[in-house]
């Protein structure tokens, strides 16, 4: 089958997600449409058609997709569009955000015939899978990539493409369910450039005073705020946040590849 164009469709607050995305497509030689909903899920997405490719990929929090952007996955259209799905996660486990994914596209009318478990520098600091995605990783995403187009290219339609055996469980890892309370603080290094104000994905940094958080309760721990700060300003101190940093230095420093399933 003849693909006329590929569509990235990501969440990706700290852009590994969509640095992966952007490795896999440069494998096809046609136009690719990007679709970021990081800090706006009311962008207007189209149906997408049969001779399209979509490359779905989100962030892995707690084994899971997103819950910020499950609503907006599991409204995604298409017409027998074929579907790779791709989590990005921070050296711990994907669990089963990977098959979540992939099972939303499922129901959306999307014939899903590829997945993929990539690697990113977690979102709590830099000690853990420290600049990942690097170079291996991205030609490795490149080569998935080219892997995914002689698989559309050797079948006659999406009819006829082949479901990849995703690892996961169902029903899927349970999310937490304790109150959120952890947020950014700021030191006195800000300078109010508004760079955190314009990447927060929920819009809760005051941009009168980037100090301030709105509503705490709505922060996603993404530390988009943190990696993007120009003068480090931004940190989280609460107990759980450190805690988890904790575990991962002590149970999760060693290298993990990616995983492909076509």
């Amino acid at each position: 089958m003849e693909i006329t164009r590929v569509n990235l469709v990501y969440f990706s607050p700290t852009q590994t997600t969509r640095k992966t995305l952007r490795a896999m497509a440069s494998a096809f030689s046609v136009e690719v449409k990007e679709y970021d909903v990081t800090t706006n899920r009311e962008i207007e997405i189209p149906v997408f058609g049969a001779d399209e490719l979509v490359i779905a990929g989100v962030p892995v929090y707690g084994g899971r997709i997103p819950l910020l952007v499950e609503p907006f996955f599991q409204g995604l259209k298409a017409n027998g569009t074929p579907a790779a799905v791709v989590g990005v996660y921070g050296n711990r486990h994907y669990d089963d955000a990977v098959l979540e994914l992939a099972d939303y596209l499922r129901e959306d009318g999307f014939v899903v015939c590829a997945g993929a478990a990539c690697l990113a520098e977690h979102s709590f600091g830099h000690e853990i899978a420290t600049g990942r995605p690097d170079a291996e990783d991205l030609a490795k995403a490149k080569e998935f990539g080219e892997a995914l187009r002689k698989k559309l290219e050797a079948a006659e339609d999406a009819g006829k493409l082949t479901a990849p055996e995703i690892p996961g469980n169902r029903p899927y890892k349970a999310r937490g369910t304790a109150p959120n309370t952890a947020a950014p603080k700021t030191t006195d290094a800000c300078i109010k450039c508004g760079i955190c104000v314009k990447n927060c994905p929920v819009g809760i940094i005051d941009p009168a005073d980037p100090s301030h958080i709105t509503d705490v309760s709505k922060c996603q721990r993404c530390f988009s705020c943190v990696k993007k700060c120009p003068k480090q300003a931004k940190y989280f101190d609460a107990e759980g946040i450190l805690k988890g940093m904790a575990m991962l230095k002590a149970n999760c420093a060693a290298r993990r590849e990616p995983e492909f399933f076509l």
